[in-house]
């Protein structure tokens, strides 16, 4: 389950931050591992990067694995790349997560 997260400020950096979260959720889906879920289907949201997983909520759609993540481009023009992964059955996350910065 793929779940987009976007951090924006100004309309062509919205711009930029889509088509990189677009093009991260094309990967995870291409692979074959993943699929994304309708939001349709949410029990509850995840309104920023730092929210708590509520594994319960994911349980109960059939979700396995989460991904959540956050794409910003700073006002120095630092483009920053977080995600993270849980295991949703087991209740845990998988990892510290990971995020990239770029100039």
């Amino acid at each position: 389950m793929l779940h987009r997260s976007l951090l924006q400020k100004t309309a062509p950096r919205r711009i930029g931050v889509k088509k990189i979260t677009a093009l991260v959720v094309q990967d995870l889906n291409s692979s074959g591992l993943f699929r994304e879920v309708s939001k349709a289907k949410y029990i509850s949201q995840i309104t920023s990067f730092a929210s708590p997983v509520q594994y319960s909520d994911w349980k109960a759609i059939n979700v396995q694995a989460l991904v959540t993540g956050a794409v910003k481009i700073s006002s120095k023009d630092q483009l920053v790349v977080k995600f993270r992964s849980y295991d949703v059955f087991a209740g845990q996350e998988l990892g510290d997560g990971f995020a990239i910065r770029r100039n």
